[in-house]
């Protein structure tokens, strides 16, 4: 007989296995069709493991956005991913942010730092939340 202390306990366990491996499968599954060469799929697999809050799908987003893989060039969305994998400790994450700040125009810059600020309180990320 399960007692109810075990019985939270298994709950609490199966609630965290589900609440998270999502985000994580989405990443994964994003990576694996990346290198499948399956562009749309790598795209929709990050952009919902990014906006799921998995940090490390951020980057891989940018880069989807940048390069126009799996969706039209975004340089403004690049920019605003890319701002929120530097902010989370990517190390590549500005070095790109730059390169896509380097396509744009001063007017589609502060649109990419508005979006950035929206991603920030969607995500309920401090503008400082793990930056080197």
């Amino acid at each position: 007989m399960i007692n109810p202390k075990q019985r939270l306990i298994a709950v609490c366990g199966l609630i965290f296995l589900f609440a998270t491996f999502p985000s994580q499968a989405g990443l994964e599954e994003g990576m694996e069709a990346n290198r499948k060469g399956d562009r749309q799929t790598a795209f929709n697999e990050f952009h919902a493991a990014s906006f799921a809050g998995d940090e490390r799908a951020f980057g891989k987003l940018g880069g989807m956005y940048l390069y126009g893989l799996g969706t039209e060039k975004d340089y403004v969305k690049a920019y605003a991913w890319f701002g929120l994998s530097a902010q989370m400790g990517d190390r590549y994450g500005q070095r790109f942010q730059d390169a896509a700040s380097s396509a744009m125009t001063p007017k589609q810059v502060g649109d990419a730092e508005r979006l950035l600020q929206e991603y920030r309180e969607q995500l309920n990320l401090s503008e400082t939340s793990h930056e080197q």
